[in-house]
C-alpha cells in the first residue's frame, strides 16, 4: 500500500499539491518539502518559517509504514502516536491559515 501511495504521489507531484489543486486551500502538509530543502541547504530559520513541524514528518512516515510491525508494537503504540502527530498537524494548520 505504501508503494501504491508513493507511485500516485510521484505522478501527481509535477502538477503541484493535489489537495490544493482540488480544494483550493493549503493542506496541513503544505510547506514540508520546501522546509526540508531549506534545512538541507543550511537555512534553518527559513525551514521553520515554511513549516514549524517539518521535523516530525519522517517520524510520521516511519510510524505509518511500520505501525503493524511486532517489534515496534513492543515499544510504542503507533496508532496513538500517529493520532497525536495528526492532531498536532491539524491544530498547526488551523492557526497558520
Amino acid at each position: 500500500r505504501f508503494l501504491l501511495l508513493a507511485g500516485i504521489l510521484m505522478v501527481l507531484l509535477p502538477f503541484g499539491c493535489p489537495f490544493y489543486r482540488i480544494f483550493g486551500i493549503r493542506c496541513p502538509g503544505c510547506g514540508l518539502t520546501r522546509a526540508w530543502i531549506y534545512l538541507l541547504n543550511g537555512e534553518w530559520s527559513r525551514a521553520f518559517q515554511e513549516h514549524l513541524l517539518f521535523l516530525f514528518a519522517p517520524v510520521f512516515l516511519v510510524l505509518f509504514v511500520w505501525k503493524d510491525d511486532p517489534t515496534l508494537k513492543k515499544y510504542c503504540n503507533a496508532d496513538v502516536l500517529l493520532g497525536f502527530l495528526g492532531f498536532l498537524m491539524f491544530v498547526y494548520h488551523i492557526f497558520r491559515s
